[in-house]
């Protein structure tokens, strides 16, 4: 990942092939190559995902939270004898390591097992947590439970986002399979609660289409409404209200099979809107007994 925005600060074994690629010298047993990267990034987004600043990932100097660096590697060995290729991704100070996802400063981890995962919470030293670790882990054990939409990762790792001293450009970002960070003060008693939103998409593992791409953000949002009524953390009248915001302007004219069309997050709003509707019609059709689940499960 942004292997061509990284500098070389040393290597032992390695000799340089070109501009982007070493080579191992074929004698050093452990040769090293050591990069240095600038990990800040920044968005635009917008919508109900999007916050008042610029960050999704930075460098704060105490801490940081970034993407894990990958570089592509190639080999070749003589035939016949077996090879393999291990990666591990840790931190050489304070801080946790996920697969992707990785937290630089001091942390605690708070974990718990249920329905075959394992929640990892990362709460850094640097985080005001608004919600306790407990109530967040068993809001998204509570929805591992619930979400009958298969594909269930068997760890999950959050991480709470410190907001002292960054301008987040997003409330939340899932990342990976199953990694997410939400910042620190986000509620979870509410219908659009972006712990549930983000715990979601760890659990979407379909492919789309021009014409599908809207049931990625679509779902996430319709699902983090129905598990926060289903978990008593919001009312059915506060999901109503969530939900018909995809009524109104400017989504009249909105096409969701065609991404053109789209305006002010329209793939949230409406998309939201428009799975809860097919969820009522499934119901409606078979005496309660299919469900919107039912066609996301078989799409993963």
């Amino acid at each position: 990942r942004r292997t061509e925005n990284a500098t070389v600060a040393s290597r032992d074994g390695f000799d340089r092939a070109n501009a982007t690629t070493f080579e191992w010298d074929g004698e050093t047993a452990r040769p090293t190559v050591t990069f240095r990267y600038n990990p800040n990034e920044t968005t635009t987004r917008t919508g109900p995902e999007a916050a008042d600043g610029r960050y999704t990932f930075v460098d704060a100097g105490e801490w940081a939270l970034l993407p894990a660096f990958r570089t592509r590697t190639v080999w070749t060995a003589p035939r016949g004898e077996p090879t393999r290729v291990e990666r591990r991704l840790r931190t050489a100070g304070p801080g946790v390591a996920g697969e992707r996802l990785v937290y630089l400063g001091p942390a605690r981890t708070v974990s718990r097992t249920a329905n075959g995962q394992r929640f990892r919470l990362v709460v850094p030293d640097a985080a005001s947590l608004r919600e306790s670790p407990t109530a967040v882990l068993g809001a998204l054990t509570n929805a591992s439970a619930s979400l009958d939409i298969g594909d269930r990762d068997r760890t999950v790792m959050a991480v709470a986002a410190p907001t002292g001293r960054v301008e987040w450009g997003v409330r939340g970002l899932a990342y990976g399979d199953s990694e997410f960070w939400v910042r620190d003060f986000e509620p979870l008693n509410t219908p659009d609660s972006v712990w549930l939103h983000e715990y979601v998409h760890t659990r979407q593992d379909f492919a789309t289409t021009r014409e599908t791409r809207w049931l990625t953000e679509g779902t996430a949002q319709y699902y983090a409404a129905l598990l926060a009524l289903d978990g008593n953390r919001t009312d059915f009248e506060a999901v109503r209200r969530e939900l018909a915001i995809g009524e109104r302007e400017p989504y009249g004219d909105v096409v969701l099979g065609d991404p053109a069309t789209w305006t002010a997050n329209a793939n949230y709003r409406k998309g939201a809107l428009a799975a809860g509707r097919i969820d009522v019609s499934l119901r409606a059709a078979t005496n309660r007994s299919g469900t919107l689940e039912d066609a996301i499960r078989r799409l993963n």
